[in-house]
């Protein structure tokens, strides 16, 4: 029975050993990490914090030091979640507020403004005499409203932008339905004075011929009646002629009368 228990005992003694020196390896992790977090050594401190980390999933300092860390790099996002995980677990009252208000700054780094405010009142809800996280929370307020005012003015532009477009479009097509009212007006006046000038031409060419058929008319009727007054006169010279023959034959009677 003897060699049994000393056997235990012994075993016991190993498994305290072995948890101290694992409670001392993430201690000492978290020290030297805050040495490098002090020189801004923020990258080579996280890995000390994730290492502890490793030892013991639950230890706060450990969690809450590597977000710290992750949100020093400008990693806003893995920060928020590290800080979303960690006030999930069993914290007092002053760690519950500090995680939240370090949630509050990342969730605002990533102009998660509402997210932050969020998070500032529930740091404040625990801890009300934060003058620092009550400062933060009036800044995301500010900065929500900046945003969203900037927001609104983006789409006011695009509206404007897309009325001013819209405008211009149906001014195009205004003016362009004028042009082509104004051609089909100009065409018919181009047509309206061709046909005016071809009547204009056909009369003046009507009028033409008409006067052309009248003095050949004319020169036809003189023609004709200087032919008519040739034939008279080779009528009236006929009719001399006979009437001198006449005369003569009666002249030749008169003289065997006698």
């Amino acid at each position: 029975m003897k060699p049994k228990k000393y056997i235990l005992i012994l075993i016991y003694f190993l498994f305290t050993s072995l948890l101290n020196a694992q409670e001392q390896d993430k201690i000492e992790l978290i020290q030297k990490g805050n040495l490098l977090y002090k020189d801004s050594a923020y990258d080579e401190a996280a890995k000390l914090y994730q290492r502890s980390l490793n030892i013991d999933g639950g230890y706060f300092k450990a969690a809450f030091n590597l977000a710290d860390a992750l949100y020093k790099q400008g990693l806003y996002n893995e920060s928020s979640n590290l800080f979303n995980q960690i006030k999930s677990n069993k914290l007092n009252n002053k760690e519950l507020s500090s995680v939240y208000h370090n949630l509050g700054n990342s969730k605002f780094m990533e102009n998660k403004f509402e997210d932050a405010i969020a998070a500032y009142k529930e740091s404040l809800r625990i801890n009300p005499n934060d003058n620092e996280t009550r400062y933060n929370l009036a800044l995301s307020k500010k900065m929500l409203k900046d945003q969203k005012d900037q927001k609104e003015q983006k789409e006011q532009e695009k509206q404007d932008q897309k009325d001013q477009k819209e405008q211009k479009e149906q001014k195009e097509q205004k003016e362009q339905k004028e042009q082509e009212k104004q051609d089909q007006k100009d065409q018919k006046n181009q047509k309206d004075q061709k046909d005016q000038k071809d009547q204009k031409d056909q009369k003046e060419q009507k009028e033409q011929k008409e006067q052309r058929e009248q003095r050949e008319q004319k020169e036809q009727k003189s023609l004709q009646q200087k032919n008519n007054e040739k034939i008279l006169d080779a009528i009236n010279e006929e009719e001399k002629e006979t009437l001198k023959k006449l005369k003569k034959v009666k002249n030749k009677k008169n003289k065997k009368d006698w």
